[in-house]
C-alpha cells in the first residue's frame, strides 16, 4: 500500500523516457502498464500507475504549449537543412499564426508524376487550436494514395481555401492540377474557381445522394421508388443528353417539378453527375473516400489535445510509413510476377508493363469480357454489345467490378491507329481499357498484342525512366529549391556507393575516414561563407486556443440531420403519438400520464384547501399572552409560550385578512375585533398582527445548527 503514497511514488529517468517513447506510438496508459508487466516486473512492484503515466503526457503537452509555434519554426528550419526541398509558409495576423502549409521533396516529386488528379477535403480534432486539417492527396502508379501537401487552416471559408490552394500551386512551380474532387461545399467551389481557374471541379456524388435522401425524405416517402429511379439515372447515363432526357422524364412522371432540392441538384449537374465527366481523368475515384481515409489515418497519429509541433512530428512519421509501404509494393512489382488466368499474349505483356495493382484491374476487365456477346454494326469500325443472360432469365446477374446497370454498349474502332472508343469511356476515366474493347479485340483476333494506346505512363512500373525524363525536361526552369533537391539526391547516391565499397576492406575504410575529415573541414568552411537564410526574421505567436471542438465553418451544404440542433442529431419523436417535442413518458395520450396528472391535481386542490383553512381566524386567540408596557404597545409576558411552526406559513396580507373575515361567522368577527382593540390597532401606534408575525418569524432558528431561518 505504500506505493500509493506520494512520498513513495517514483519513476526513474529510464522508465520515463521509455513511457514517452510508447506515448509517441499512441499507446494507452493501460497498454503501457501491460508492457511493463510483460517485461517481467510484477504489477504490484511497479511504483506508479496509469494516472501517473497520463500525467507525464499532460505535463509534456503543457510545457510545449507556450512555445509551440517557436518550436515548430525551429523544426521547420531543421527539416529544411536535413531534407532539401522542404517548403513551408504561414499566414499571420498581428504576428499571430492563423494558417500553415508545408510540403517536401517527396511530395513535389509525386505531384510532378501524378499531379493530374487531386482530392481535397478537411477534418477536425487534430490539434489543440481547433484548426481544420486539409491534406491535398493524389493517386500514384500503384493505385495508392500519396500526399502532395498539408494545410492547417483558421476556418473553412473562401479566403482560407483560396490562400491554401494558391500557396500549394506556388510551391509546385505554378503547375495546377487538371482535375479535383471535393465535397459539396460552396466555399471550396468559389475558392477553386478563383485559385485554380483551369482545373475541372467535381463534387462527391456519395455525399450529394445522402443529403438528398435526408432533405427529401418526405417527398421520397410520398413517391415510392423515386429515389431509386433518380439514382439509377445518375449512375447509368452514358452521356449528357441521355441523363438530361431521363431526368426530366422522371421528374415529370413523379410530379415534383417544384421541389427546391431537386431543382438545386439539377442546377449543379455540371459538378456532380458522372455523365458530365466521362472524358475527365478521375482514376478509380468517384467519391472523396481517399481523403476521408487519409483523415482517419491521421487521427491514429494525432489527437485534439496535440500541439502543432507534435502534428508535424506525426507528419514525418506518416511519410516514413508511406515510403516503407511504397518500397514493399515496388519490391513485389519487380521481384514477383503476378499469376496469369488466360493464355492470351496481351495478358502477359500487360503484366510486364503495369504495376501489379493496376494489372489486377486490367486482368479483371479481361475476364469480364466473357459476360458479353458482340455483333458487328459496321465491320471493322463499330460493334454492338449485349450482356449474356441465362435461358429463362429476363434480368442479368451483375459481374465482378460492374460499373453500369446496363446491358448494351457500343465500341468504335480505328484499326490503323489502334484507337478503340467505348461508350462507357473507361479509358478516359481510369486509364485502362474496359471489357467491351477487349471483347472486340478477342473477336477480331487482335488480342495477341498490347496496343500502345492502351498504356499511359502513370500506371507503368518503370519509375526511374520517368524521373530521368522529369529532371531533364525541367532544364533552366528549375527553381533554387528544386536544384537543391536534385543535388541532395545525387550526392546521397554517390556517397552511399562509396561507403558500401570502402567498408569491405580495412585499408579502404581508413582512406575513407581521412577523406571524410578533410571533406568536413572544407564543407564547413564553404558553409561559413554563405549566411543561413533559414533564421526567422521575427518571433511568431501561437494561434488562438479553440473554445470547443467545433470551428468556424463555411457555406457547406449539409444534410437535414446535420441542421437539427446540438450534436447534429434530429429532434426526437414521441414513441406513442409520433409527435416531436416530447417523449412517451410525458405524452398526454398516455393513460399512465393522465392518471399521474389527476393525482397531482387532487393533491394540489387538497393543499389549497388546507392552506385556506389555516388562513381563517380561530375562535380562540393562539397568540401568546401579552401585557401593556404603558406606552400603548403590547409585549409578550414572561410566562408566555412561543408557538414556533415546523415550516413557515404564508405571510398575512390585507387581502387575505379581508377574505378570511368575509368567510367567518359574525360572532367570530366581533370577538376578533374586540381582541384587536384590546391589543391595539395599527393606526394607534401598536403593532399589527402581520408585523408581530414577521418579528417572530425573523427570530426562528433551524434545529440542530442554530442558524436564522430566512
Amino acid at each position: 500500500m505504500l506505493k500509493f503514497m506520494r512520498c513513495y511514488k517514483k519513476i526513474t529517468p529510464q522508465e520515463k523516457f521509455f513511457i514517452q517513447v510508447l506515448q509517441k506510438a499512441r499507446l494507452e496508459p493501460r497498454k503501457v502498464m501491460r508492457i511493463f508487466t510483460a517485461m517481467g516486473k510484477p504489477r504490484r512492484e511497479i511504483m506508479f500507475d496509469t494516472i501517473d503515466i497520463s500525467n507525464i503526457a499532460c505535463r509534456d503537452r503543457a510545457a510545449e504549449r507556450g512555445t509551440d509555434i517557436a518550436d515548430t519554426m525551429k523544426l521547420f528550419a531543421d527539416m529544411q537543412r536535413r531534407r532539401p526541398g522542404f517548403h513551408h509558409v504561414e499566414e499571420t495576423e498581428n504576428n499571430v499564426v492563423r494558417s500553415l502549409f508545408w510540403t517536401d521533396s517527396l511530395c513535389k516529386m509525386n505531384y510532378d508524376l501524378y499531379g493530374d488528379f487531386v482530392s481535397f477535403d478537411t477534418t477536425f480534432s487534430t490539434n489543440i487550436y481547433g484548426l481544420p486539417f486539409a491534406p491535398i492527396i493524389g493517386v500514384d502508379n500503384h493505385g495508392s494514395t500519396v500526399l502532395f501537401g498539408v494545410g492547417l487552416l483558421k476556418d473553412e471559408k473562401i479566403g482560407s481555401f483560396k490562400w491554401l490552394l494558391s500557396m500549394f500551386v506556388e510551391a509546385m512551380g505554378g503547375k495546377e492540377p487538371k482535375y479535383i474532387i471535393t465535397d459539396q461545399d460552396q466555399a471550396m467551389k468559389t475558392a477553386i474557381e478563383e485559385a485554380l481557374p483551369r482545373t475541372r471541379h467535381k463534387f462527391c456524388w456519395w455525399h450529394i445522394r445522402n443529403n438528398q435522401k435526408e432533405n427529401n425524405a418526405a417527398v421520397f416517402a410520398q413517391h415510392p421508388g423515386m429515389s431509386d429511379d433518380l439514382f439509377r439515372i445518375v449512375k447509368n447515363s452514358l452521356d449528357q443528353d441521355e441523363f438530361d432526357r431521363a431526368w426530366k422524364e422522371a421528374i415529370s412522371m413523379h410530379k415534383v417539378e417544384g421541389n427546391k432540392h431537386l431543382n438545386m441538384l439539377w442546377e449543379l449537374r455540371n459538378f456532380c453527375v458522372p455523365a458530365y465527366f466521362k472524358d475527365c481523368f478521375y482514376p478509380f475515384s468517384s467519391t472523396t473516400t481517399r481523403s476521408e481515409s487519409t483523415n482517419s489515418m491521421w487521427k491514429n497519429y494525432v489527437d485534439h489535445k496535440d500541439t502543432i509541433k507534435r502534428f508535424v512530428d506525426a507528419y514525418h512519421m506518416i511519410q516514413q510509413n508511406c515510403l516503407a509501404t511504397l518500397d514493399k509494393k515496388r519490391h513485389r512489382t519487380e521481384e514477383k510476377a503476378p499469376s496469369l488466368e488466360t493464355g492470351f499474349p496481351i495478358e502477359r505483356q500487360a503484366s510486364q508493363v503495369y504495376t501489379n495493382e493496376i494489372f489486377r484491374k486490367f486482368q479483371m476487365e479481361l475476364w469480364n469480357r466473357t459476360y458479353f456477346k458482340c455483333s458487328d454494326l459496321t465491320k471493322g469500325r463499330a460493334y454492338f454489345f449485349k450482356k449474356i443472360t441465362e435461358p429463362g432469365e429476363k434480368v442479368w446477374k451483375p459481374y465482378p467490378g460492374e460499373e453500369f446497370d446496363k446491358s448494351e454498349f457500343r465500341v468504335d474502332v480505328d484499326e490503323q491507329k489502334e484507337i478503340y472508343s467505348c461508350s462507357c469511356k473507361k479509358m478516359s476515366r481510369d486509364g485502362i481499357q474496359c471489357c467491351h474493347v477487349l471483347k472486340v479485340m478477342d473477336q477480331t483476333g487482335m488480342i495477341n498484342q498490347l496496343p500502345k494506346s492502351f498504356v499511359i505512363p502513370r500506371w507503368t512500373r518503370n519509375l526511374s525512366e520517368s524521373l530521368k525524363v522529369l529532371s531533364t525536361s525541367q532544364g533552366d526552369s528549375m527553381t533554387a529549391q528544386d536544384d537543391e533537391t536534385m543535388r541532395f539526391f545525387l550526392a546521397y547516391a554517390e556517397l552511399s556507393d562509396i561507403r558500401s565499397n570502402a567498408c569491405r576492406k580495412e585499408k579502404a575504410y581508413s582512406v575513407l575516414r581521412e577523406c571524410m575529415v578533410d571533406m568536413k573541414i572544407k564543407v564547413m568552411a564553404a558553409l561559413a561563407e554563405e549566411p543561413d537564410t533559414c533564421i526567422l526574421a521575427k518571433t511568431l505567436k501561437n494561434p488562438p486556443m479553440s473554445g470547443s471542438k467545433g470551428t468556424k465553418k463555411g457555406d457547406q451544404i449539409k444534410a437535414g440531420s446535420e441542421k437539427k440542433g446540438k450534436g447534429n442529431k434530429a429532434a426526437s419523436k414521441c414513441g406513442r403519438c409520433r409527435v416531436k417535442g416530447h417523449r412517451k413518458t410525458n405524452c398526454l395520450d398516455n393513460p399512465e400520464v393522465q392518471e399521474r396528472m389527476w393525482i397531482e391535481e387532487e393533491k394540489r386542490k387538497s393543499q389549497e384547501e388546507k392552506r385556506a383553512r389555516s388562513m381563517k381566524w380561530p375562535t380562540t386567540p393562539t397568540t401568546p399572552s401579552r401585557t401593556s408596557n404603558g406606552s400603548g404597545q403590547c409585549t409578550p409576558s414572561p410566562g408566555g409560550r412561543r408557538h414556533t411552526p415546523a415550516t413557515p406559513t404564508t405571510p398575512l396580507t390585507a387581502g387575505s385578512i379581508h377574505q378570511s373575515l368575509a368567510s367567518m361567522p359574525e360572532s367570530n368577527i366581533t370577538q376578533a375585533r374586540h381582541t384587536e382593540c384590546v391589543q391595539g390597532s395599527p393606526g394607534q401606534g401598536t403593532e399589527s398582527a402581520q408585523s408581530i408575525f414577521r418579528k417572530e418569524r425573523s427570530e426562528w432558528r433551524l434545529f440542530g445548527t442554530g442558524e436564522l431561518y430566512e
